[in-house]
């Protein structure tokens, strides 16, 4: 019986010990973020810092965790991520104004908001056992539940009456196009596209103002919107909400407008950032991002610029940019993700909602076309576009013309439209079809790593993959090829 007794000690103690060995990631948070509240210095230690939180936030695995208490603690560590973004938000103008914002500055920077969105994403994963949806399952209708779907400011639910006009709502869809629009500047994120909410003061109805590649500017019921099915949202609100209020009127009466002369406002391919001449409004053209910018320069008559900080745009190899018919003298532009790091003086994030059955692919996403855009700059990959789909391209062009062709394409989730260039169109294809290649090669090793360890691979483990891949099989980049002349520049690391 003592025996028996005694046994039962030493492996509990060794429980025991297992256990106190495990890492208290929510303690791990805290750290960073008291880091984050206390640094100064010189830009480069700072950057340095940074980098350590940011290689933090994004190679978290879970084998170094109680499994257990982080599902105990999901929602915890998912307001924790929340209020660590908040305070780098508190602290950007304070940086700016002090001169530190310089160009590696603010991509260390940049990173680790994007990779406090990954782990937020990771936990609530883990919290519900990595399901995924299921075929023909109904998107969960975004900021309808609470945490971990959806965090707020105020630690309140959120409902449909919460949303207020000027409101702006970062998104992020599932396609390939979306992933690869997230990565389209120096500065990778986690969102590819952003609208303007604006609230019928009259009828009390609510309606989303955003420019799509597809349709162009359009007003949709915000209803529709919230159940499109997009894996990953924030709501950010301007402080000054009579600011916000008159932006959103003055944008719906603009396009209300443009539609009643049949003239409506275009999606622009350039990115172009050049303000609007209100004299040439016929031939308007404009991206997602200069909805919410122009309305806002409009309403503040020029008092306020949105975002506080462009994206860079400089890549070595122009080869992605040039086929969206990007000029060459465009090195700076407004990209979607730029909202995320708004001044708390100027905007706050009301809420942050992510369907955690999809955010597994969407990450996988992003990391497939982090590597794919890093291989193109490192070792020189440019488009080769075989001949068939250069056709595609045409023939999908001139087709769109046709309204039966454009509704069939629209309920395939196919967007083409008439005013989208047949390269733009080629282009899309080859990503999506480069995607599903590299995805496919990688796919199985993935599965073998969650089957064995509980839980999908992390970061880490998915860009060793990609590497691996790239390396013994170059030709699932299907439409990617090295250009003359172009010399390999190896990098350490995906940033």
């Amino acid at each position: 019986m003592k025996m028996i007794l005694l046994s039962l000690i030493f492996t509990l103690c060794g429980q025991l010990a297992v256990a106190q060995e495990k890492m208290n990631l929510v303690q791990q948070i805290e750290d960073s973020s008291k880091l984050l509240q206390q640094l100064s210095g010189e830009p480069q230690r700072l950057e340095a810092e940074f980098r350590n939180v940011y290689q933090f936030l994004l190679n978290v695995d879970p084998e170094n965790y109680d499994v257990r208490q982080l599902r105990q603690n999901t929602n915890h560590i998912v307001y924790k991520l929340a209020a660590l973004r908040n305070l780098i938000r508190d602290q950007i103008e304070s940086w700016q104004s002090q001169g530190l914002m310089t160009a590696q500055f603010e991509k260390e920077l940049r990173s680790m908001i994007r990779a406090s969105h990954y782990l937020t994403d990771y936990v609530a994963e883990i919290s519900m056992d990595h399901q995924t949806v299921a075929k023909g399952e109904k998107a969960r209708r975004a900021f309808s539940a609470g945490a971990p779907w959806t965090n707020t400011l105020d630690g309140k639910p959120m409902n449909f009456d919460n949303f207020k006009s000027g409101d702006i709502i970062l998104m992020r869809g599932g396609s390939a196009v979306s992933a690869s629009i997230a990565r389209i500047t120096d500065f990778k994120s986690v969102f590819s596209h952003v609208a303007i909410v604006y609230v019928d003061e009259k009828t009390k109805g609510k309606f989303l103002i955003e420019s799509l590649i597809d349709s162009g500017v359009v007003i949709n019921p915000l209803e529709k919107a919230l159940e499109a099915s997009a894996a990953r949202m924030s709501l950010i609100r301007p402080v000054d909400q009579e600011l916000g209020r008159r932006a959103a009127q003055i944008g719906y009466a603009l396009v209300m407008d443009s539609f009643k002369r049949g003239k409506p406002f275009l999606y622009d391919f350039t990115m172009s950032m050049d303000k609007p001449d209100m004299n040439k409004l016929d031939s308007l053209k404009m991206p997602c991002t200069k909805v919410v910018s122009w309305f806002y320069d409009l309403a503040s008559e020029g008092k306020m610029t949105v975002p506080f900080l462009l994206s860079r745009m400089d890549p070595k190899n122009r080869t992605f940019l040039q086929r969206l018919q990007i000029s060459d003298q465009t090195k700076s532009t407004f990209a979607p993700g730029d909202i995320d790091l708004e001044p708390s003086s100027r905007f706050q994030t009301v809420a942050e909602f992510r369907e955690p059955q999809r955010t597994a692919g969407l990450r996988t996403d992003d990391l497939i076309f982090d590597k794919i855009f890093e291989w193109m700059e490192r070792d020189g990959l440019v488009f080769n576009e075989p001949l068939i789909y250069k056709l595609i391209g045409s023939t999908a062009h001139y087709a769109s013309h046709i309204s039966m062709i454009r509704k069939l394409a629209q309920a395939l989730h196919l967007g083409i439209a008439p005013h989208m260039p047949p390269e733009v169109i080629s282009t899309v294809i080859m990503l999506q079809l480069m995607r599903d290649s590299v995805l496919k090669a990688i796919k199985p090793e993935m599965k073998k790593y969650q089957k064995e360890k509980g839980f999908p691979a992390p970061p880490k483990i998915v860009y060793a993959l990609l590497e691996q891949t790239y390396k013994n099989n170059p030709e699932q980049l299907k439409f990617l090829v090295k250009s003359s002349g172009a010399k390999s520049c190896r990098s350490a690391t995906s940033r």
